[in-house]
């Protein structure tokens, strides 16, 4: 699937659509902050973005227990941005996170080959945080 939103569009769009269609398919209420306009990043990286986010918003639909989530978009040093997906559902803990889970591990196997940094955090009953490092063009 290539949505047309990723065809120029840049990265604070592409998220926004993602909200919009986790609330109109799931009832998912995302809220997007954004800490400064994020530099541009590679086409190939943006549709990784796409992809695992929409994944990490899946999770929390399917995993959370809850009906909301948020995306936060900061910065990493000059030349690294971060997106990260949070809950404040069920969560689980960090031996939960290995390679039993298909969609965390495809996530994690793509950052690795694309030079992106995937972190996962996750306390039961406190919520999940699932954060993407990636260089900026």
């Amino acid at each position: 699937m290539h949505p047309p939103i990723l065809d120029g569009f840049g990265l604070v769009p592409v998220l926004e659509w993602l909200a919009t269609d986790a609330k109109e398919r799931f009832g998912l209420a995302v809220d997007i902050v954004v800490a400064r306009p994020p530099k541009p990043i590679a086409a190939e990286s943006l549709m990784f973005v796409f992809d695992a986010v929409r994944e990490l918003l899946l999770n929390v639909v399917k995993h959370a227990d809850v009906r909301s989530a948020h995306i936060k978009v900061g910065v990493a040093g000059k030349r690294a941005l971060t997106i990260s997906v949070t809950d404040r559902g069920t969560g689980f803990g960090v031996e939960q996170t290995g390679n039993s889970k298909f969609g965390l591990r495809s996530i994690r196997e793509r950052a690795r080959v694309l030079g992106v940094r995937f972190d996962v955090s996750g306390e039961p009953q406190k919520g999940t945080r699932a954060t993407l490092t990636l260089p900026v063009l």
